[in-house]
């Protein structure tokens, strides 16, 4: 960490959706955790967790109703810098 910044590797965030499907509201809200594992050259892998919280009103379509969680793994490599 660098003073009141943070560090790249580490990354919080929130999604907050707004929906309209029948119903209009606020959804399921995400709490987001991204690790910066490995950024070299051309690779990068930045694994992600994320915790469900039930906001949205399931009753009208706007939620699941239960906390929940998600994984992502996600790779990147770059084909060609041109």
């Amino acid at each position: 960490m660098n003073g009141l910044y943070p560090d790249k590797k580490h990354q919080l965030s929130t999604t907050i959706p707004v929906l309209n499907n029948g119903s209009t509201g606020l959804g399921d809200i995400l709490l987001n955790y991204r690790y910066q594992a490995i950024f070299r050259d051309r690779f990068a892998f930045s694994p992600r967790f994320s915790l469900i919280l039930p906001t949205g009103n399931f009753r009208n379509g706007l939620g699941a109703g239960v906390p929940g969680y998600q994984l992502s793994l996600p790779f990147s490599y770059l084909l060609s810098t041109k």
